[in-house]
């Protein structure tokens, strides 16, 4: 088993591995189905290409393969990494909202200001009236 990675979706957890040539992947917390892919990089219908296999994640031979995918999650801290990285990406995105509105302010304020006539948007006048 290689390759063993953790992503977190918007509202699921993904547990993803290599084994025997080809990919595999299962949603969790609830792993309905597991799914078998062919290899990264594989051409569509080319040398190794075949399509997205379902297979019953309860069969003896793929509940080893998930719990040991698992554990290997578990023990290399895969599942924490996953969630700190997930916390990191909303706080950019959270960021980046928080600054497009800032500057969307900005612009909404240039615009008041300059359609106003000049002696109504300084404080005091720069030549007597």
């Amino acid at each position: 088993m290689e390759n063993v990675t953790v992503r977190i979706l918007r509202r699921s957890t993904t547990l993803s591995w290599e084994h025997d040539g080809a990919r595999f992947h299962i949603w969790e917390p609830i792993p309905d189905v597991l799914c078998k892919n062919p290899p990264e990089g594989t051409v569509y219908k080319g040398e190794g290409y075949f399509r997205t296999r379902k297979l019953n994640p309860s069969a003896k031979v793929n509940a080893a393969m998930i719990a040991e995918a698992r554990a290997t999650a578990l023990a290399n801290g895969l599942y924490e990494k996953a969630k700190e990285q997930k916390a990191q990406e909303k706080a950019l995105e959270e960021q980046q909202q928080r600054d497009a509105i800032a500057l969307q302010k900005k612009k909404d304020n240039a615009e008041v200001m300059y359609a106003a006539p000049i002696h109504e948007r300084l404080d005091k006048p720069i030549w007597p009236l």
